[in-house]
């Protein structure tokens, strides 16, 4: 008999044919989940792309050589819907930004959720580090550098369209900056102290917020500086108790023209500030003057001002579209010169407005008695930019001033109160050029809720559930009787 047709011979064939079956099996369900491990593939197939990163965010993300990581302390299971629907938007984001990071089998995106009720300790770390308080915290951190996300920053308030991607890529560009910027506080004329947490006097909240937008802060004294140091990316003059100086006053006008520089200012009411030159180069006018108002509807139980006026403008467009107002004390108006002369390079927007029942009014020293002199809104900030050209013709972002007639609303008092933070922030944040960083519009976001009568639920039981196990059960019922024959 040939060996091929000895049956036993035949069947160890065939166990060993069944064995490299499975071996190949085996080996190729490991090689595709090595494959999709190492080099994995995503497709958005919604018509609106709504899971697909803009492209100027990938062109930003393709630069980036530094490791970046996310710690979220939103709950998954939080009881508030709201709650729910900022963990699955925030998640659905932060998938993509993974996606494209993904590089050579590494991920330089890594993502931490923290649970601050069960995990003590690694809540107690972060708030030694970071500051974080509770399960709303959003970091987005690169080394030692660090940025707080805020749920404003994430949805729009007018259309609530998400804006996570536009929040999260301007603070991983902040945080994957070679340099951190700097802001000077300049001091030697009475202004407020940054270091103090007096609520009158003290700067210090202020400060605080700087330092967790991972900004350094140190003060300048313009008379013992020859000039404004070349690390400067904004200097802040709040509250000026005695006027600068004239040479101090060309140090400043120097930084703003020649070197693009950012200016940021808060005066004092009723103290001459000594900026008069620089403001009308700028086209601004300060007057020493008091702003009163003696309507109710614009006058807190405190007898502090309530700010509701606000022009269209990126310092002030949250505010707008929160409809959140502002908190003051006596103000001076600060206005565009008109007689400044014109300059196509320069742009110059009032910001704030007080209301038409109020005026402005001086004391006159000599009688010793006020005297009128302007009825009606006007306004109490001014913000002025140019456009430098360069040598090839292109204009580029020049320098930029904000003047404000009121400086008690940064005060450690004040600046919780209402809209006073946002302000001060979205401030700096023109200043220092974070307002145009990104050109990513919002996403629009889309809640989908199936709702059926009693018949539709009917009628979908049936071909959903009915049919198909009908079909199952005749087919079941032919293979038995098939068997039993």
């Amino acid at each position: 008999m040939h060996t091929l047709d000895d049956f036993r011979y035949t069947r160890w064939i065939r166990n060993l044919n069944l064995c490299l079956q499975i071996l190949l099996s085996f080996t190729l369900v490991i090689g595709l989940n090595y494959l999709g491990f190492k080099e994995y593939y995503r497709k958005d197939l919604t018509q609106t792309h709504n899971f697909s990163l803009n492209p100027e965010t990938l062109a930003y993300l393709r630069q980036i050589q530094k490791p970046v990581h996310i710690i979220i302390t939103l709950q998954k299971n939080a009881n508030s819907d709201v709650a729910k629907k900022y963990y699955n938007d925030i998640g659905a984001i932060l998938r993509e930004y993974q996606y494209a990071t993904h590089k050579n089998g590494e991920n330089q995106f890594t993502i931490e959720y923290v649970n601050v009720f069960q995990q003590h300790n690694r809540a107690e770390e972060l708030a030694k580090l970071y500051n974080v308080r509770g399960d709303t915290a959003i970091l987005v951190i690169c080394g030692e550098k660090y940025r707080e996300i805020l749920g404003v920053d994430l949805y729009d308030a007018k259309t609530s369209h998400f804006k996570g991607e536009q929040a999260f890529t301007s603070a991983i560009l902040d945080v994957t900056a070679n340099e951190k910027k700097k802001i000077y506080c300049i001091q030697g004329h009475g202004e407020l102290n940054p270091d103090s947490s007096d609520p009158i006097q003290g700067f210090s909240a202020a400060m605080m917020i700087l330092q967790h937008k991972n900004i350094a802060v140190e003060g300048l004294d313009l008379a013992k500086s020859v000039n404004v140091p070349d690390d400067a990316n904004l200097l802040i003059v709040a509250s000026p108790q005695v006027p600068f100086l004239k040479q101090e006053e060309e140090k400043l006008r120097r930084y703003l023209s020649e070197r693009n520089g950012r200016l940021l200012v808060f005066l004092a009411v009723e103290k001459e500030h000594g900026l008069d030159d620089l403001f009308y180069d700028w086209a601004i006018r300060a007057d020493n003057v008091t702003i009163f108002d003696d309507s109710s509807d614009y006058i807190s139980s405190s007898g502090d001002f309530i700010i509701k006026r606000c022009e269209k403008h990126p310092i002030t467009q949250s505010l707008i579209d929160l409809q959140i107002q502002l908190l003051m004390g006596f103000s001076r108006p600060v206005k565009v010169d008109r007689g400044a002369g014109f300059d196509e390079q320069r742009k110059v927007v009032p910001l704030l407005y007080t209301s038409e029942s109020s005026w402005s009014q001086k004391m006159t020293k000599a009688k010793g008695n006020k005297e009128k002199i302007v009825r009606g809104g006007q306004s109490i900030a001014v913000c002025a930019e140019r456009n430098a050209v360069s040598q090839l013709g292109i204009k580029i972002a020049g320098g930029r001033l904000i003047v404000f007639g009121n400086a008690d609303f940064v005060t450690n008092s004040r600046l919780g109160v209402l809209g006073n933070s946002f302000l001060f922030q979205n401030a700096v944040n023109w200043c220092l050029d974070c307002d145009n960083l990104l050109n990513i519009p919002p996403r629009p976001t889309h809640n989908y809720q199936l709702s059926l009568t009693r018949k539709d639920f009917m009628w979908l039981s049936i071909n959903i559930l009915i049919v198909p196990c009908a079909v199952a059960m005749v087919g079941l019922l032919i293979m038995i009787l098939r068997k039993s024959n």
